[in-house]
């Protein structure tokens, strides 16, 4: 979605990436997060991947690199600035972005440079998961030899894209300690960051927040305005979305 009327300036650009469990969802389900930062002046792309079984561990990974590729190519035919390009995910989208942003490999197989990511926010996302607890993992990861190589908290570098990682203390699909243990690690590896655990808000709490209806609960996009404000893609005055 892009801001309506167009700026005459290319627009910073938040490519979101949904949840579902790795089997379910779709960048339609997602419209609103689209308008809400359509309307703050950002061009938002909202980006599917293969569900399992087709799209079982890497085939989310590779399809999500694929589509910031394609926004490294074709977004600025919307407005976008290819320079500005931030990630955001929800649950196991969430999981997609953090692994696209530390583990180099993803988007160095589509020829994304290193650095084009500017930055990237999880919501609720599960980083540090093994052992398999859940079906939607298993299905998802269960076929692994070395399941190490599926998390992303074992790709911590302290010279990786900074991340915002936002969760709430009443989740019990994906609990908050995955956003804590994540933060630490890249604390200890020299890339300070903070997990903001929100008080009574659960699993699909932090991505409802981003809807028009809850709006008023500014916990969670304050937070992400803030992030992409101090990496040079500050809101704009609101505006109308456009699809």
């Amino acid at each position: 979605m892009v801001p309506d009327p167009p700026f005459a300036a290319p627009r910073p650009v938040i490519v979101f990436i949904h949840g579902g469990g790795w089997h379910s969802g779709a960048p339609g389900d997602y419209r609103f997060i689209g308008r809400t930062f359509a309307r703050q002046g950002y061009v938002v792309v909202l980006v599917g991947y293969r569900k399992v079984p087709e799209g079982a561990w890497p085939h989310m990974l590779e399809d999500s690199a694929r589509a910031v590729a394609w926004v490294r190519d074709h977004v600025a035919d919307y407005g976008g600035d290819p320079a500005r390009v931030f990630l955001m995910g929800h649950s196991a989208g969430a999981y997609n972005a953090a692994m696209l942003t530390l583990e180099r490999q993803w988007l160095g197989r589509e020829g994304v440079p290193e650095g084009f990511v500017k930055g990237t926010i999880g919501l609720s996302g599960p980083y540090d998961f093994y052992p398999f607890t859940s079906d939607s993992a298993c299905a998802a990861f269960g076929h692994v030899a070395d399941p190490a190589l599926t998390q992303p908290i074992r790709y911590v570098r302290g010279d990786a894209p900074p991340m915002l990682l936002l969760t709430g203390d009443a989740d019990t699909t994906v609990k908050p300690r995955n956003s804590r243990a994540l933060a630490m690690a890249l604390s200890n590896a020299g890339l300070p960051t903070e997990p903001l655990v929100l008080a009574g808000v659960d699993h699909a709490g932090t991505v409802m927040k981003l809807a028009h209806p809850f709006l008023r609960d500014r916990r969670v996009i304050d937070p992400i305005l803030a992030f992409l404000a101090a990496r040079g893609a500050p809101p704009s005055a609101p505006v109308q979305a456009q699809a």
